[in-house]
C-alpha cells in the first residue's frame, strides 16, 4: 500500500476515535472531610465555612453539574457560565460567575504514581496558588470535554479540564488554616434528564460571603484593626531581630497567627502557623498582641460557633 495512503488511513482512524470518545454522563457520590489546623474547631464547622457537607452527590451531563447535599445545591450551568447556589432553608438563589477567581497559579505538576479510586486507576494533577495547594485524582476512562469548562476559572477548573480531559474522582487541598478531602464512593454511568438542571423558582442575587457564614468582627475599644496593631505591637523588635542583607534598604517578616474566636468573643489557641519561617521573638510578640484582641463571635447558619481566623502581623525595619 502507498505509504501516503497508509498515513491517511491512520490519521482518519485517530480522528474517528476522537470523534467517538463519549463524555461521561451519570452520578458520582463523594465523601467529604475537613480538618482544622487550629484546636477547638470541629470538622463540621470547617465544612460549613467552605460550603461543603459530609456527603455530596454530583450529577454530570455535557458540562452541567448539580452538586447536592443535606444543606445545599450547586448548579453549574455551562451556557450561563455561572454557579447557582441554593442553601436549604434560605429562599434565595445565589450565583457566582465562572470568571470570578483571580488567584494566581504558582505551580502545577503531574504525578506519576497511580491511585485506585472506586475501581479506577487514577493519575494526579496538582494546582498550587498562593493560598492553597490542591491535588486532583482523575481517570482518563471518564472523559470530560475540556470545552465545557474552558471559561470556568473558579478554582482554576478550566486548567484542570484542559490538562486532564477527565472527571475528577478525588481531591486533597491544604491551606494555611485547614485541609479538606473529597473521594468518590460510587460512580454510576446513566442518562441524566435535562430537567434536573432546571433552577428553582427563587429570587436570584450575587453571592456574598456571609450568606451562611458570618465571620467574627474585631470590636475592641472601637479601634480600627490597623490602629489596634499600631498601638500594641512593639515595633522596635523588628530592628532588634531582623538583619539587613547586603544592598537591602528594607527587611520584613510576616507572622501568620492562627487562632479561634470563642463563643464569648475572646481569643483561644493563638499560635504562629509559619513559626519555622520567622524569628521566635517576633512570633511570640504577634501571638501576644493577637491574644489581646476582642471580637464579635462568628456564626454559621445563625448559630454562634468557635470560629478560626488567621491574621498576619508584619514587622518592618528600613534604613534611614
Amino acid at each position: 500500500m502507498n505509504p501516503a495512503i497508509s498515513c491517511l488511513f491512520a490519521l482518519l482512524f485517530c480522528l474517528s476515535a476522537q470523534a467517538q470518545q463519549k463524555e461521561f454522563e451519570g452520578v458520582i457520590v463523594y465523601k467529604s472531610g475537613a480538618k482544622s489546623k487550629m484546636p477547638g474547631v470541629s470538622e463540621q464547622t470547617v465544612l460549613a465555612m467552605i460550603g461543603s457537607s459530609d456527603t455530596v452527590t454530583v450529577a454530570i451531563k455535557r458540562g452541567n453539574f448539580l452538586q447536592s447535599s443535606k444543606s445545599f445545591e450547586h448548579y453549574y450551568i455551562r451556557d450561563d457560565e455561572k454557579i447557582y447556589i441554593h442553601f436549604k432553608g434560605i429562599d434565595t438563589l445565589y450565583y457566582i460567575p465562572y470568571a470570578m477567581d483571580t488567584t494566581t497559579i504558582v505551580e502545577t505538576r503531574e504525578g506519576s504514581a497511580l491511585k485506585n479510586i472506586a475501581g479506577y486507576d487514577c493519575r494526579s494533577f496538582t494546582i498550587k496558588t498562593a493560598s492553597a495547594t490542591t491535588t486532583y485524582y482523575y481517570s482518563p476512562q471518564l472523559y470530560a470535554n475540556p470545552e465545557d469548562t474552558r471559561n470556568l476559572l473558579l478554582s482554576h477548573l478550566n486548567l484542570l479540564g484542559e490538562k486532564t480531559k477527565s472527571v475528577w474522582l478525588a481531591n486533597e487541598s491544604e491551606s494555611i488554616g485547614y485541609t479538606t478531602a473529597n473521594i468518590a464512593l460510587r460512580i454510576e454511568a446513566q442518562r441524566i434528564d435535562d430537567s434536573l438542571f432546571k433552577l428553582p423558582p427563587l429570587p436570584i442575587t450575587l453571592y456574598h460571603g456571609n450568606v451562611v457564614v458570618d465571620p467574627p468582627e474585631f470590636t475592641l475599644e472601637k479601634l480600627s484593626w490597623a490602629r489596634f496593631m499600631q498601638k500594641n505591637v512593639q515595633a522596635e523588635l523588628a530592628a532588634r531581630y531582623l538583619k539587613f542583607r547586603k544592598g537591602e534598604d528594607q527587611v520584613s517578616q510576616t507572622v501568620y497567627v492562627g487562632f479561634v474566636v470563642a463563643e464569648d468573643g475572646t481569643v483561644l489557641n493563638a499560635r504562629a502557623l509559619n513559626r519555622k519561617e520567622v524569628h521566635p521573638a517576633l512570633a511570640a510578640e504577634a501571638i501576644r498582641v493577637i491574644s489581646l484582641s476582642q471580637w464579635k463571635p462568628g456564626k454559621v447558619y445563625g448559630k454562634i460557633v468557635p470560629y478560626p481566623l488567621i491574621q498576619p502581623v508584619t514587622f518592618v525595619v528600613a534604613n534611614e
